[in-house]
């Protein structure tokens, strides 16, 4: 199979799955702070608060989980109902990692709460 036989949706989500891993990469990394919503607009002693590489992991997480979504929507073929079922999947994962962002990203939560040192 050739690149031209592959079908459309495919060939519009590849690049769309491969930003998303290259910037989760570059988000775990530390590269790309300033992409990170409200961390990049944040002043000084704010960002001071926050434990940047908790922010980094839990955000590039996301992103690859975005990533794995968007490939299996285009290469699965699913029902109507599988594709509803899989949306609400991801967007129950994406809300529990945005809720352990906002709970566990300042410096001094996970002591808090569990105990033990970050």
């Amino acid at each position: 199979m050739t690149i031209a036989q592959l079908p459309i949706h495919i060939m519009l989500i590849t690049p769309i799955a491969v930003a998303l891993f290259v910037l989760g990469i570059l988000v775990a990394a530390g590269k790309a702070d300033r992409w990170i919503a409200g961390y990049n607009t944040a002043s000084e002693e704010e960002r001071a608060k926050v434990n940047i590489k908790r922010v980094r992991w839990i955000s590039a997480i996301i992103l690859w989980i975005s990533d794995i979504y968007l490939v299996f929507l285009a290469i699965a073929n699913l029902s109507a109902i599988g594709i509803i079922i899989t949306t609400l999947a991801f967007i129950v994962v994406c809300i529990i990692f945005s809720i352990l962002a906002a709970t566990s990203t300042k410096k001094g939560s996970v002591e808090k709460y569990w105990g033990t040192k970050t």
